[in-house]
């Protein structure tokens, strides 16, 4: 069903407690932007990703925090994998790419 099991099961739910329209276009819009969110949202970080590989200046990252931080996106994504919430895998795992490319960035250009 392509992660979308949380969609499936709400639309079950809608259709046995029959909701507003208010209530579900809302619900749908938020979810729309979940999605939006969890492509979008890695992009945020990518500039440092490629600052740390075009200038190979390091010198104000700490690389234990950026362990950390992939360590924690490792985490979540077994939570999105349990609760099959597809747009917590997806931000996670770009997450965890590109916080362990800085990672591995700061011990090649330390």
């Amino acid at each position: 069903m392509l992660g979308l099991h949380h969609l499936h099961q709400r639309r079950k739910r809608i259709a046995e407690q029959p909701r507003t329209v208010h209530v579900i276009l809302s619900k749908a819009k938020i979810d729309l932007l979940i999605y939006i969110a969890a492509f979008v949202g890695p992009l945020a970080l990518l500039p440092q990703v490629i600052n740390v590989y075009a200038t190979r200046d390091t010198s104000g990252l700490f690389l234990p925090t950026w362990c950390m931080f992939g360590v924690l996106n490792f985490l979540w994504i077994l939570y999105g994998r349990v609760h099959k919430e597809k747009p917590i895998v997806i931000t996670n795992t770009a997450l965890m790419v590109l916080n362990f490319s800085v990672a591995a960035g700061i011990v090649l250009f330390s």
